[in-house]
């Protein structure tokens, strides 16, 4: 995982360079404000599944201002794909949602909390691939977890998979902190 962006920038971080002087350096410090505060909780309903990426555009203007997302309502293949562009997400709650599969989180560094509905019975492949910082992961009722679904998620101590009939090839590699997998009551 990369670490994370620059909090502060101070004239003394670039001392000796011509190119930056304190009214640079106040006016970058300016615009980081203002992208922080941008970051935000975006709760959004698709009533009509195939519409999250413009309902989410509705609502902010920039993907990369979306912090945490709640959805509701009516998600699809496309609309999961939109996951994937919101570079900056640290929560994803699905839980009002009617999804039986779930894909599309690959790459989301920053990722530390998924929270799915009941009904997710399939972990796509490559689903979570490299969301290093995810921790854990909560699937009562999923009974395929298809090929590197959760490959190089070196965050991730525990699953929850009580249901799971099939593992695929590379699940869980590079998931060096994974201590607990439960299975079967």
């Amino acid at each position: 995982c990369v670490g994370a962006g620059i909090a502060t920038l101070t004239s003394a971080t670039y001392a000796g360079h011509d190119l930056v002087n304190s009214q640079n350096v106040s006016s970058l410090t300016k615009e980081a404000s203002e992208e922080t505060e941008a970051f935000q909780t975006i709760s959004v309903e698709v009533r009509v599944a195939g519409t999250l990426g413009n309902e989410l555009l509705k609502k902010v203007s920039q993907w990369s201002y979306v912090k945490e997302l709640i959805v509701t309502g009516e998600l699809n293949q496309s609309d999961m794909k939109i996951f994937s562009r919101l570079t900056e997400l640290i929560k994803l709650d699905l839980s009002g949602t009617n999804i039986t599969t779930i894909g599309g989180c690959d790459g989301l560094i920053k990722l530390s909390q998924v929270i799915l509905p009941s009904t997710v019975t399939i972990v796509e492949s490559y689903a979570f691939q490299g969301c290093c910082s995810l921790t854990s992961v909560n699937l009562p009722n999923a009974i395929i977890l298809e090929e590197f679904s959760f490959e190089g998620c070196i965050s991730l101590t525990s699953i929850d998979i009580p249901k799971v009939e099939e593992i695929g090839y590379s699940t869980f590699e590079n998931c060096v902190k994974l201590s607990k997998i439960d299975l079967a009551n």
